[in-house]
């Protein structure tokens, strides 16, 4: 829940932001979400531990950006196997860590969303906070409508 800083000889006009699936939301398998956009501006953060001086808060301000401005996206997850699904924007494809190898191989090229699904699956605990318009939606896929 920190933000994780990267060597700054690594440092290029990219942000990558991720969010890490620790398992502790309903969801079995451990992995890590994560986005990469591009960035507006060039700097480095120093260590976010001491005190975040403006120039240091322009560059966390540079990764709220919406989704929309994405240049790739994808999450991994790490479970009896090692998956990774990725988007660069021209579709999503997920890639299986071949061990034997060290590297991963293609599984499924262009995932697609089913138009109809059979099932959904959602966390509801908090519904009542959500907009009118997603809990009718929510109500409609329960009742099938």
């Amino acid at each position: 829940d920190a933000p994780l800083l990267v060597d700054e000889s690594l440092s290029n006009s990219l942000i990558a932001s991720f969010d890490f699936i620790d398992g502790s939301t309903d969801v079995d398998p451990l992995g890590t979400i994560f986005g990469i956009y591009e960035s507006n501006s060039s700097c480095l953060a120093s260590d976010l531990e001491s005190k975040v001086d403006e120039q240091e808060l322009q560059c966390v301000y540079a990764c709220l950006q919406p989704g929309s401005n994405l240049r790739a996206a994808g999450y991994c997850l790490f479970g009896m196997s090692t998956t990774l699904v990725l988007s660069l924007g021209d579709g999503t494809h997920s890639f299986v860590l071949n061990e034997s190898l060290g590297e991963f191989t293609l599984d499924k090229s262009h995932i697609k969303v089913p138009a109809r699904g059979f099932t959904y699956s959602v966390n509801d605990g908090r519904s009542h906070l959500w907009s009118p318009f997603v809990q009718a939606f929510a109500k409609s896929l329960r009742e099938g409508t």
